[in-house]
């Protein structure tokens, strides 16, 4: 991607000062220490970079995970940590913190398959996830908790080793670990980030058996293909993915001195998958959730006397997808309208919920391939790329699937059955001014601006900043505040979905089950019947409608549950039942069946 031009760099530097000059408040200037935390030791400073520094190439892909290192006070971009937010080896949090913030068992007792999906290789990933176990007093790996395959399914060969990729396949490994101590884990690495062998390691994945796969990277989804696209849907599977860490459809590129693509990211902004976005999460002395706000390490209200630079330092990611529609169970949800999703109102929103991303709140990881230097292998790592891997591991915990093709709909029909199974995140955003509290006072100081700086950050280039600016170029003080694409508040928002979760009960499975059955066959032998034996989970569902597909490209569509067909020719076909309920899902069953003559 080309650099960004000397007049967007000029825009970004004068927000930071004007934002200074109207006196905005800094979100983030730095960690506040934990209750109970001393104020004897001495002071830590600390930077984030990202694993991956470059956006992905055309039709390629880039990891989301976030390394806190450790820096000198005088480091740019270094903020002070001002107390240890966990007990881990590197002071991140630890599994039994993040057990304890989210409300779930860890040593649960599940037949569940959690794949993870990454590129190139770790060779010390077996050894780094059983250091890992020993730390924590977990029971070490054997060859059915742990599996390493190349794309294709097979031992060897393995693709060419990473440095860089061993940190983020060590992350994803031992961030499912964490949650899920008694879960499988299928490590699938393929060639390298790009469509094809992405495609291959995710169709792998499924082939193998996983109840769920975790995906902790993304790209631009108007080069997806179909048979990319394809990829991330296997009926029954719970495929997980981030939503980024470059913010509201991309913006932070800028700040790292690159074009912004304007796009959510795919896979997150596929309806088929389940789009996790970050947040900063905070405890209490005891362990609990102290509070949980967007993850937003950039923008003008931190830039604003917090002395960092304009690197990008990360932010939640999402917004509205231009390829997608939203599924049926999220464009029916509770303040999705709000939302203005595309022309129609009907586009895919990601995220659908969100957890801890942060990296100056995150998450203990050893990696001693990819940080051999590092006292005894172990970092602090952040980013959207921790978030999917733990929801994969909650929705393992809880099931999985449970046999649902779209399973990312559960989560809104519990949260509309119980609201109180999600943390409500409504402080934040994951656009340039990053949300209330301050929202009102950065759009104020852009307006503020001389025209001939321009004093419409979406006008100027054409490239998103933020939700709440108008791209017409009218004034952004004309523009509606606040806009839930962007800044989280009560209920469905952009930046956090639902909200961050409570216990495992949005992930309780709620389709219907059952199956395809047989009845008869009417007359001539080419002539069968069937029938919809669908069972529904949540009392008081019922079926509005069935769409049968009889794999002789033709289609019949009922409200009732019975439904016939006569076949011309004799052969095997594949029938293919389509059910909507009247909570906005939509269950999926076939049959095989063989039509003589």
């Amino acid at each position: 991607m080309p650099a960004l031009p000397r007049a967007r760099r000029l825009l970004l530097a004068a927000l930071a000062s004007a934002t200074t000059v109207v006196g905005i408040a800094t979100i983030v200037s730095g960690p506040a220490a934990p209750a109970g935390a001393t104020g004897t030791a001495p002071a830590r400073y600390a930077v984030n970079r990202p694993l991956c520094h470059e956006p992905a190439a055309a039709g390629g892909f880039r990891c989301y995970a976030v390394e806190r290192q450790p820096a000198s006070a005088g480091t740019p971009g270094a903020y002070r940590v001002a107390g240890k937010y966990g007990s881990g080896p590197a002071h991140g949090y630890t599994p039994a913190e993040l057990a304890r913030a989210y409300g779930y068992d860890p040593s649960r007792a599940v037949h569940q398959t959690v794949a993870v999906v990454d590129w190139y290789d770790d060779p010390n990933v077996l050894a780094d996830l059983n250091a890992f176990d020993r730390t924590y007093h977990l029971p070490a790996e054997t060859t059915r908790s742990f599996r390493k395959v190349n794309q294709d399914g097979r031992a060897t060969p393995l693709p060419a080793r990473s440095r860089t990729a061993a940190t983020e396949i060590a992350l994803d490994v031992q961030a499912v670990r964490a949650v899920c101590h008694r879960c499988r884990i299928l490590l699938v690495e393929a060639k390298g980030p790009t469509g094809a062998d992405l495609a291959a390691a995710e169709n792998t994945a499924a082939r193998l058996g996983a109840n769920e796969i975790s995906n902790s990277f993304g790209g631009v989804e108007s080069g997806a293909s179909r048979r990319l696209v394809a990829a991330f849907h296997h009926a029954g599977v719970v495929v997980v993915a981030s939503t980024g860490d470059e913010g509201w459809l991309g913006w932070d590129l800028a700040n790292a001195g690159y074009w912004t693509d304007g796009q959510a990211s795919f896979p997150a902004s596929d309806p088929d998958v389940v789009a996790v976005g970050g947040t900063t999460l905070r405890l209490t002395a005891d362990g609990a959730r102290a509070t949980e706000t967007v993850w937003n390490n950039d923008g003008a209200d931190n830039a604003a006397g917090a002395g960092r630079p304009g690197g990008a330092l990360g932010a939640s990611g999402g917004g509205c997808s231009r390829r997608f529609a939203a599924g049926s169970w999220q464009w029916h949800s509770a303040g999705y309208a709000a939302l203005r999703c595309g022309v129609d109102g009907r586009h895919r929103m990601a995220a659908d919920l969100a957890v801890v991303a942060d990296p100056e709140t995150g998450f203990d990881v050893r990696d001693s391939f990819g940080h051999p230097n590092r006292p005894g292998g172990w970092l602090t790592v952040g980013g959207t790329s921790l978030s999917a891997p733990l929801v994969a591991g909650m929705y393992a915990l809880a099931g999985g699937s449970g046999g649902s093709a779209f399973p990312a709909a559960s989560l809104y029909v519990n949260h509309a059955r119980f609201p109180h199974a999600a943390f409500d995140v409504t402080v934040g955003g994951n656009g340039y001014c990053g949300g209330e509290p301050n929202l009102a006072q950065c759009m104020a100081a852009v307006a503020a601006l001389p025209e001939s700086i321009g004093n419409n950050p979406n006008g100027i280039t054409g490239e998103p900043l933020d939700c709440s600016f108008r791209r017409d170029g009218v004034s952004v003080t004309q523009a509606p505040l606040p806009a839930p694409q962007c800044n989280a508040g009560p209920g469905l928002d952009g930046p956090s979905g639902l909200g961050a979760p409570i216990g495992l009960a949005l992930f309780r499975p709620t389709s219907a089950v059952g199956r395809i059955d047989g009845l008869r066959r009417v007359g001539r032998h080419r002539v069968h019947a069937w029938r919809a034996a669908l069972r529904p989970r949540v009392a008081g569902t019922s079926f509005t409608g069935f769409a049968w597909s009889w794999g002789d490209r033709t289609v019949t569509r009922a409200t009732a549950a019975t439904a016939r067909h006569a076949y011309k020719r004799p052969g095997r076909y594949l029938i293919r039942l389509t059910a909507f309920d009247s909570l906005h899902q939509i269950v999926v069953r076939t049959a095989l069946v063989r039509v003589t003559g």
